[in-house]
C-alpha cells in the first residue's frame, strides 16, 4: 500500500481540481479557490507527490515478491511436514 500512496495523493489532486475548474500541473502553482480559501499550493504539492513512487513503487514491488516467495516457500514446506506424518 506504501509503495502507491504518492500516486494516490496526485490522482486525489487532479480530482480535486478538476471538480472545481482549477488548472493543476507540474509547471507552476495556480490559484484555486474553493470556499474562499486558494487551495492552488496544496494542490501544486499534491501533484508533485507523484515523483516520490519512482522510489516507492520499486521498494512496493520488491516487498510484493519477497512476501509472495516467503508464502509459496512456506506453503511447500508446510506440504511436505504433513506428507511426513
Amino acid at each position: 500500500m506504501i509503495g502507491v500512496f504518492p500516486v494516490i495523493v496526485s490522482l486525489l489532486a487532479g480530482m480535486i481540481a478538476s471538480a472545481n475548474g482549477c488548472t493543476l500541473n507540474e509547471g507552476s502553482k495556480h490559484a484555486c479557490v474553493v470556499l474562499g480559501v486558494d487551495i492552488g499550493g496544496g494542490l501544486y504539492a499534491m501533484g508533485l507527490a507523484v515523483w516520490f513512487s519512482v522510489v516507492t513503487l520499486p521498494i512496493g514491488v520488491a516487498g510484493l515478491a519477497v512476501t509472495l516467495i516467503w508464502l509459496i516457500t512456506r506453503a511447500f514446506a508446510r506440504d511436505k511436514v504433513e506428507r511426513r506424518l
